[in-house]
């Protein structure tokens, strides 16, 4: 469930994603008040999805469980409300809501950028490996890599005019038959190979056996492997 955990994660404002865990257990200590079953539904999704890996013995893609998203989301923002009635007067409920909806957008925002504010020099290394791969790719090529690299990355192929179709904007990689892949892979993020496949749904369409190192300079490694 951890590859869950990072996929809902992936691109969210910190704040917002620890409001919303707050928010879930809030649900759980506040049930009672906030919805009129008696059994509350995240022990019965719990109860349903312990039986299906059970029996299953193999947990699914994390897509698999996007369903699930809309149900968690509402279940934390319930949460949220009764904790937030719990510690601040109900006239000022309306105003902090008005501002969080605008601070919204705001964090989004900055949460892409934060890793880039931060890291100034990383952000020269990623232009130094785009400016390789610039050369280095070929046609046939899907360039893969996960978040936060992964939108520098983008950024630095429109940049330098490096065709959208090497490196698709889309949550998950889809390989084509005879297609190359190249991996980016982040060694200040503890990221492997394996990692960064399983991440974006393609490792099984993969041979780690051939694996490459085709790129090595400071944290940014990348690597040339066959698709099956």
């Amino acid at each position: 469930m951890q590859r869950v955990v990072e996929v809902w994660s992936a691109d969210v404002p910190n704040m917002l994603f620890y409001s919303s865990v707050l928010g879930f257990f809030g649900a759980l200590i506040f049930h009672k008040k906030i919805s009129k079953q008696r059994l509350s539904i995240i022990l019965a999704v719990t109860i349903w999805m312990t039986i299906v890996l059970t029996v299953q013995r193999v947990a699914p893609w994390p897509r698999v469980w996007l369903f699930l998203l809309p149900l968690y989301l509402i279940i934390a923002s319930a949460g949220a409300v009764a904790v937030i009635k719990k510690i601040i007067p109900s006239k000022m409920l309306v105003p902090l809501v008005i501002v969080l909806a605008l601070l919204t957008p705001a964090l989004r925002y900055s949460n892409r950028l934060q890793w880039a504010n931060h890291q100034p020099g990383e952000i020269s290394n990623i232009e130094q490996a785009t400016l390789f791969l610039q050369d280095y790719l070929v046609p046939d090529d899907l360039v893969i890599a996960s978040t936060p690299v992964r939108i520098i990355f983008e950024y630095y192929f429109k940049l330098h005019d490096i065709p959208e179709i090497y490196l698709p904007p889309r949550d998950t990689d889809t390989i084509q038959e005879g297609q190359s892949i190249v991996v980016v892979i982040h060694t200040g993020y503890q990221s492997t190979i394996e990692n960064v496949l399983d991440i974006r749904e393609v490792l099984p369409q993969t041979d780690l056996d051939t694996a490459m190192l085709i790129y090595d300079q400071r944290k940014i490694r990348i690597y040339r492997v066959s698709s099956q």
